[in-house]
């Protein structure tokens, strides 16, 4: 199976269990595999064993969400023979000035050399790009800079966007040990609850080498070194460029 979830993402074997060989592992893992809530929005249920996960995002050559993406890559980097965990994280919903839905966020840390980093291969397009040292060290990649601030019962992820003199909290998590099991609830909860932002609307997201691709319901986003460009999409093009710039065969729900 390691075999080809690393082919799947263009990586050639073996993998150095160091800081430099998580940091290639996880850029060509946002680059290859994207962020999408396609299926949420056609009722059906997130399965989340790695399996299932396997078949759906090796196999079948599709994305998902925080779960899922981050799920896959936790057993990936512990079959690598990394020191890595699960945790549980609460995203801030900036545009209405609080937090989301608590512990709906799945993501990962890496110890390395004594040294714990957040690995987030499942944020869309403001994960960072490189591991997050827990320690406040910023680290920069091309969208941005990014710190962990730390509370006496969580962390805090923020981003200063290029250009701009505040930082913006992007999510909280605990440094307690997870498993699959759980995060049953949370899944349902994106699923289903009202509050949910994935499952009104299309939201996927690519990574490119110099920027990133996303299409946010029927609104095309691409952000380059040269800028920002926003186009809107009709409900008929839409399976056709999703197909086409993102790699994934889909119909609407209202088309099927």
């Amino acid at each position: 199976m390691i075999p080809q979830y690393l082919a799947r993402i263009g990586v050639q074997p073996p993998v150095p269990v160091h800081l430099s060989g998580l940091t290639g592992l996880m850029q060509k893992h946002q680059q290859h595999i994207h962020f999408e809530n396609l299926d949420i929005l056609s009722g059906r249920s997130i399965q989340l064993d790695p399996k299932s996960l396997f078949q759906k995002i090796i196999v079948k050559k599709r994305g998902g969400v925080c779960f899922e993406l981050n799920g896959l890559f936790h057993w990936l980097l512990n079959e690598l023979g990394f020191d890595v965990q699960m945790v549980a994280g609460t995203v801030y919903e900036s545009s209405r000035g609080e937090w989301g839905l608590e512990g709906t966020h799945l993501t990962n840390l890496v110890c390395l050399n004594r040294e714990k980093y957040l690995v987030d291969v499942g944020f869309g397009g403001n994960a960072p790009r490189r591991p997050v040292p827990l320690s406040g060290e910023v680290v920069q990649d091309i969208a941005g800079r990014y710190r962990i601030r730390s509370n006496p019962d969580h962390y805090v992820l923020e981003k200063k966007e290029p250009g701009t003199e505040s930082w913006q909290v992007l999510y909280r998590f605990a440094g307690d040990a997870k498993t699959f099991q759980d995060f049953h609830e949370a899944c349902r909860l994106i699923e289903t609850s009202p509050r949910s932002p994935f499952n009104r609307s299309i939201y996927i997201s690519k990574m490119t080498p110099d920027g990133r691709v996303s299409l946010i319901g029927r609104k095309l986003v691409q952000v380059t070194p040269s800028g920002k460009e926003k186009r809107e999409v009709s409900e008929n093009e839409l399976p056709a460029l999703i197909r086409e710039i993102f790699q994934i065969r889909w119909e609407s729900p209202e088309a099927q």
